[in-house]
Parts: C-alpha cells; structure tokens; sequence
C-alpha cells in the first residue's frame, strides 16, 4: 500500500496493510493488521519486541536490532 513504510515485494503471502511495528515508550511493539496470512512471533498481538526477536510476514523474515548492532 502507497501508505506503508517498508514495502516487501515478490512475496504472495504479504497483504497490501499486513502488520505494524511501532514504538511507545521506549518500548517496540509488532501488530498484525488483520493480514489474511497473519503476522507469527507469540500468539497475541500487540506484543512487545525484544531485540534478537525474528518476524514472519508472509516468507520473509525480519530480525529486530538494537541501534549500532
């Protein structure tokens, strides 16, 4: 979507809006947006991301770092 941040592409199992990932107190957090594939790290969404932490949207997969790493 023109909306999004970050664009994957070459992946079918991505939606258009599929998840997010924003800060809030210092903290990171992951949240699927109702993706028809979903978005896998812990069962509930929001959650808080914890550096080293891997992602799943559709087959690619995402690590969280800490800045500098």
């Amino acid at each position: 979507s023109p909306d999004c941040n970050l664009v994957i592409t070459n992946d079918e199992y991505v939606s258009r809006r599929h998840a997010r990932i924003f800060e809030t107190d210092g903290m990171v957090f992951l949240e699927d947006l109702n993706s028809s594939n979903g978005t896998f790290l812990r069962p509930k969404s929001p959650i808080v991301l914890e550096a080293g932490d891997e992602i799943l949207v559709g087959t690619t997969v995402f690590r969280l770092e800490e800045a500098g790493s």
